[in-house]
């Protein structure tokens, strides 16, 4: 059986850290920018320009981190048979058994941990996997596409 909090306590780290991560690269772009000469001191302001881009679009990101931290850390217990936004899956593909977490926030998406040699990553409802799992039960087989073809069994819903 796998140990739901263990696995959400070890998210609950690996967001802390991106955010801190990402904190920390903010502020250094924002140090890059106020270095950039002025209108009055170049012709040239495509620096300056993508520069406050890169900026605005490192903070959106951290905020959809934050977001995601906080709906990590909020989650309580799933108690349902049935695959929704906050459900932990285990997948059987190809003999290959993975975790998902379902998440519905895009912060964490792709967020991944390894616990007692399985690899679980965040997913969201909106993803190909995601759309496939929501609303499917334990014991039941799925089928989806990326390149190919691809079938798994939910060997867990918790």
């Amino acid at each position: 059986m796998t140990d739901r909090k263990i696995i959400t306590e070890l998210f609950i780290k690996t967001l802390e850290k991106n955010i801190a991560s990402s904190q920390e690269g903010i502020e250094m772009q924002k140090d890059y920018l106020a270095d950039q000469p002025g209108p009055m001191q170049s012709r040239y302001d495509s620096a300056l320009v993508e520069g406050q881009w890169q900026l605005s679009e490192m903070k959106k990101s951290l905020d959809e981190m934050q977001r995601a931290l906080s709906l990590m850390k909020e989650l309580e217990d799933v108690k349902s048979d049935i695959i929704v936004s906050g459900s932990l899956v285990i997948l059987n593909q190809n003999n290959s058994h993975n975790g998902y977490f379902i998440l519905d926030a895009k912060g964490a998406a792709g967020a991944s941990v390894i616990h007692e040699g399985r690899k679980y990553t965040v997913i969201t409802p909106q993803s190909p996997l995601g759309k496939v799992l929501m609303g499917r039960k334990s014991g039941e087989t799925a089928e989806f596409k990326t390149s190919r073809v691809m079938r798994c069994k939910i060997e867990e819903v918790c």
